[in-house]
């Protein structure tokens, strides 16, 4: 039985009361469900772990009730009566003559200075929806119905899809889409649906995502398998026979969606992925989480950091009308980074980008004064004995993560895991699959943890550290209220905090000198390739002979030699041709290089190429970590440094919450409806095909019909010459009123191919990709005189209107009588197509 609201708190009491009921569950309000579960199946969990769920689900119902703080009972065999420290979690316990009464005290930590009555975490913990609610559903287009949906989830996700949908074959396209606003739906439909300017959409193909983690290919399979695919879809270590069937399907051109590691890219897919390319069958690469091939100084794999070479290799064995597209998908884009995709993923071919993010409204932002490490201890401490779950704490280090573990392990948190740079595969998809599965309330993380994470409940995100980049913080941030609902992000920093920073980020970017010792050591051990001025360069090799490189070698080297390669790319040096094979008999990474500069070795050309690109990445990361400092000042509203960071403009302007405005509401800026972002594609038009030629000069037709003939014969004529149409090459439908069973009968045309459609009241109102587009008007819908305006090629319009529509600029004359274009009658139409 599912309950809201005050029935679901009401069985909740009865359940920690110990009174018989039915099971229930709760989606709509996480704290109670999460409490509910963890009360009947205690396993895992301290008494500890048990209160500070009880004391968020009381927070919860707190917030909901917006009177005096909710209590509940607690019954003789709750494994909580046993449970002394209800202060320390901000409850407080009075004794029943058959078990506890349990009340709510606010948490007003005096280290964070002024605090609202109600306290520092009931804004997360009352769970109130911001962004993603029914309300902020879009118009879909038919062809949503293939995966089971039919609206977007905002305007951002439908701009994406479209543009998405729209790249010609063997472009790039970069988007960005806010976290939480469906980037899956993006690579689902063009395996399920294809692009436009297709032949034949059910022509078999294979659209490639490649995700950072293992464990997050494995998500994207599940999701996939929900919405109709078939798996296997993910290629995942130790599964040989799943991995096979992969193989095989791929081979066989049976395979129309796979997911990925950059490992299984370049190792043990990467034959099957050329061939199905030299076929022609490669529709799309997909790169998730695209920003990490930017991420310098993350510690990110040699694989990640090649994959412009990989995908260059891809789309040059297509053939040429059959190229792969590439799209490439993040939630944080900035310009640097968006330079760098440029140039590691598109090269000389067309290149775009969409930018649908929205900033983030769901945090609730809080930052406590630096202080000693002792201090921070005992903050870090309370607030985890306060904040709702599930929560992230973050630290820098590898070493600081291990410290915490053990501190709040000794503290009596049992529902906690650790996760970092450092911890084993199996481990860390172990951890994410329990976090997933909602059996641990608190992690423990590096950067590691964030990469992966689809687990839309997180309500607090915590900082133990400062992060060496506003951007770094910012999507750490990002793994909490995913379900678009509030939540709370605590920085604690210590004195010493600055300065690891400040390091870590002037190693993000290689030095000069030491960039062009390590490609030199590449270059004299490579080898030629079979192509013109191309080279095959190993990457486990050390930077030099000196005693202090000699021994150099392993991962690490080998990630910070594939940083070189892109370093050198993004100067115009070398080209990244994609990974090679190993010499008969060794071991270890090979990329394949083309030279593009035969002054590659010397200094001078490194500093005027290289020198260039390797002063703007330091430029980048010393802005992004002066505005984490601004950040942490707590004197600037975040969505401004947010902004400033990532360039956006008011379209994506939304306020969370931040000292400033906790203090004074009229600082929190409006919400502003977030504009539809326009398809960055330019038509590649009709063409001379039948279609063509029925246009006149200004490339519109008008079609007439007889509104009253509306009958079977009619509809299924319009399916055909809808049919026709969109076989010619548009792709654009503009329904104008309402026509409801033309409509009806356009949604099952459109079901199965990528045909964007807009029912407005009047043409402009449309928000659709440009291209050629049929308009079909209702009776009674009018005409502007702008509407009959000529045409450009890549924008043609057939205008398919009742008989009665009369001309903008005539008051009452018929349009039928006054246009001066070409028209043609609805059946005359239908025939000339079908012929």
């Amino acid at each position: 039985m599912t309950l809201r609201g005050a029935r679901a708190f009401a069985a909740l009491g009865r359940l920690l009361s110990g009174e018989a009921q039915e099971p229930w569950v709760s989606p709509d309000n996480p704290s109670f469900d999460r409490l509910r579960r963890a009360m009947l199946h205690p396993a895992g969990r301290s008494p500890l772990d048990l209160a500070l769920l009880l004391r968020q689900a009381l927070s919860h119902e707190t917030a909901q009730r917006e009177g005096p703080s909710a209590s509940c009972t607690l019954g003789e065999e709750s494994p909580l009566l046993d449970f002394t420290d209800w202060n320390v979690v901000g409850l407080r316990a009075h004794p029943l003559p058959r078990g506890l009464q349990i009340n709510l005290t606010p948490w007003r930590p005096a280290w964070l200075g002024s605090t609202p009555t109600e306290g520092v975490d009931r804004y997360a913990a009352a769970e109130q929806p911001k962004n993603f609610g029914e309300d902020a559903r879009t118009e879909g287009d038919p062809f949503l119905a293939a995966l089971g949906h039919d609206t977007y989830q905002s305007v951002g996700q439908r701009a994406a899809v479209r543009a998405a949908l729209s790249t010609p074959p063997g472009a790039t396209l970069a988007v960005g889409l806010a976290t939480g606003e469906g980037k899956s739906l993006i690579f689902q439909l063009a395996e399920r649906i294809g692009f436009t300017g297709q032949q034949d959409q059910r022509e078999p193909g294979l659209v490639l995502v490649v995700t950072p983690t293992v464990a997050l290919a494995i998500d994207q399979e599940n999701s996939a398998v929900e919405r109709g695919f078939v798996a296997p879809i993910a290629y995942r270590g130790g599964e040989a026979l799943s991995n096979a069937i992969l193989v095989a399907r791929i081979d066989e051109d049976s395979q129309g969606l796979c997911v990925a590691s950059p490992e299984a890219v370049c190792g043990p897919l990467r034959r099957s992925l050329h061939r199905a390319a030299e076929r022609g069958r490669l529709r799309a690469i997909v790169i998730d989480e695209a920003h990490l091939v930017d991420g310098w100084g993350t510690g990110f794999r040699t694989e990640f950091q090649t994959l412009g070479g990989i995908r260059q290799e891809l789309v040059d064995a297509s053939p040429p009308k059959n190229r792969a597209r590439t799209i490439l998908l993040s939630a944080t884009l900035t310009p640097a980074t968006i330079a760098m995709l440029k140039t590691l993923f598109a090269g000389a071919s067309p290149f775009a980008e969409v930018a649908a993010i929205r900033l983030r409204s769901e945090p609730d932002y809080w930052v406590a004064q630096s202080t000693t490490d002792l201090d921070r201890q005992s903050r870090v401490l309370e607030a985890l004995h306060h904040v709702p779950r599930p929560a992230i704490l973050y630290a820098t280090r590898v070493v600081d993560a291990k410290a915490w573990f053990t501190l709040l392990h000794a503290a009596g948190f049992r529902s906690l895991r650790m996760v970092h740079g450092e911890s084993p595969n199996r481990e860390r998809e172990k951890i994410l699959g329990d976090w997933r599965e909602g059996k641990v309330d608190l992690v423990v993380a590096t950067s590691a943890f964030g990469l992966g994470i689809d687990y839309r409940h997180v309500r607090s995100v915590l900082h133990a550290c400062v992060p060496e980049t506003l951007d770094r913080f910012y999507q750490e941030v990002g793994r909490g209220g995913r379900d678009g609902r509030t939540c709370l992000s605590l920085v604690m920093p210590a004195y010493g905090d600055g300065a690891i920073a400040e390091h870590i980020n002037q190693k993000l970017v290689i030095g000069l000198p030491r960039g062009r010792q390590r490609w030199r050591s590449m270059f004299e051990q490579s080898r030629t390739a079979d192509g013109v001025d191309e080279y095959v360069v190993p990457l486990d090799v050390a930077p030099s002979n000196e005693p202090d490189d000699i021994d150099m070698r392993g991962e690490r080297n080998s990630d910070w030699n594939a940083r070189v390669l892109t370093l050198m790319a993004r100067s115009n040096l070398i080209q990244l041709m994609g990974s090679d094979e190993p010499p008969e008999g060794k071991k270890g990474s090979y990329e394949r290089i083309r030279i593009l500069e035969f002054d590659h070795l010397r200094e001078d050309a490194w500093v005027d190429r290289v020198e260039p690109v390797r002063r703007d990445l330091a430029a980048a990361s010393q802005t992004s970590l002066s505005l984490m400092h601004q950040f942490l000042t707590d004197a600037a509203c975040p969505a401004t440094l947010f902004r400033r960071l990532y360039e956006a403009g008011p379209e994506a302007h939304s306020c969370s919450r931040c000292r400033l405005c906790r203090v004074d509401k009229s600082w929190q800026a409006p919400e502003r409806p977030r504009l539809e972002p326009a398809s960055p594609w330019p038509s590649r038009g009709l063409g001379s095909g039948r279609l063509a030629s029925l246009l006149d000069q200004a490339n519109r037709l008008l079609v007439f019909y007889d509104s009253q003939a509306i009958n079977l014969r009619f509809r299924r004529r319009f399916g055909e010459i809808l049919e026709s149409l969109v076989a010619e090459g548009v792709q654009n439908l503009v329904i104008v009123g309402k026509i409801p069973l033309l409509a009806k009968e356009a949604q099952d045309v459109c079901r199965d191919r990528p045909v964007f459609v807009a029912h407005v009241e009047r043409i402009t109102q449309r928000r659709l990709p440009t291209g050629p587009e049929l308009v079909l008007l209702a009776e009674g819908a009018q005409l502007e005189a702008l509407d009959l305006a000529p045409c450009r090629v890549g924008a043609e319009r057939i205008i398919v209107a009742p008989l009665t529509l009369t001309d903008p600029s005539r008051s009452g004359v018929p349009l039928q009588a006054t246009n001066a274009g070409r028209s043609l009658a609805y059946d005359v139409f239908h025939a000339r197509l079908r012929a």
